[in-house]
């Protein structure tokens, strides 16, 4: 491989970088909203637990958990496609 196309993977394995720090920077938000909402249904009086707030609340820590699992999975084939970026640079 010559310096040209080297330096082209170089560039994408930075910009992929920045959209791993950034993936990891917005799951981790979603996470302390998911957990806000936890703490909100937690202390919530039990005769509003199953009403439709409780129920809303419900379906939105649930909604989180989702995204937050596709964000993780995310992060594992961001760090798979570095890898084999890496060696295609070597």
């Amino acid at each position: 491989m010559n310096k040209f196309r080297r330096n082209s993977i170089y560039y994408v394995e930075t910009l992929l970088k920045e959209i791993e720090e950034n993936t990891v920077d917005i799951r981790q938000r979603i996470e302390d909203v998911r957990d806000e909402e936890e703490e909100y249904l937690e202390n919530m009086p039990e005769s509003l637990v199953s009403s439709a707030k409780g129920e809303a609340a419900n379906e939105a820590i649930e909604a989180l958990d989702d995204a937050v699992a596709v964000l993780q999975s995310a992060e594992a084939d961001i760090a798979v496609a570095l890898e084999f970026l890496e060696t295609a640079r070597a």
